[in-house]
């Protein structure tokens, strides 16, 4: 009973996290496209964090980290700026809003 409902959580989360991997790709990709037309030398890039339900704490994860237990699953988005090395970790809202926001830049430009 028990492994059936690990099982079951797994695929769940399996889901989840296919559904933000799928959502946020394309946006990545109008993003780099632009940044690439803008002649700006940065790279979008995303990575999964999750929270355990329990304890509330953040982690990283990869794809080897998904093992049972309630966990909610986000999207980050790394901005590598390769002029100045430096690396900047927005949450998906500050990456919609700043999509929003080049794309307007984009279209004037």
């Amino acid at each position: 009973m028990q492994k059936e409902r690990e099982v079951a959580s797994q695929k769940a989360n399996k889901l989840k996290i296919d559904q933000l991997t799928r959502e946020i790709k394309p946006k990545l990709d109008e993003a780099n496209e632009m940044a690439k037309n803008l002649g700006q030398n940065v790279v979008f890039s995303f990575g999964l964090t999750g929270k355990n339900a329990g304890d509330g704490k953040a982690f990283s994860m990869n794809s080897s980290m998904m093992d049972s237990g309630e966990k909610t699953y986000d999207i980050e988005v790394k901005v590598n700026n390769l002029d100045t090395e430096e690396q900047y970790i927005w949450d998906r809202n500050k990456f919609n809003d700043r999509l929003c926001v080049m794309t307007d830049l984009f279209n004037t430009y």
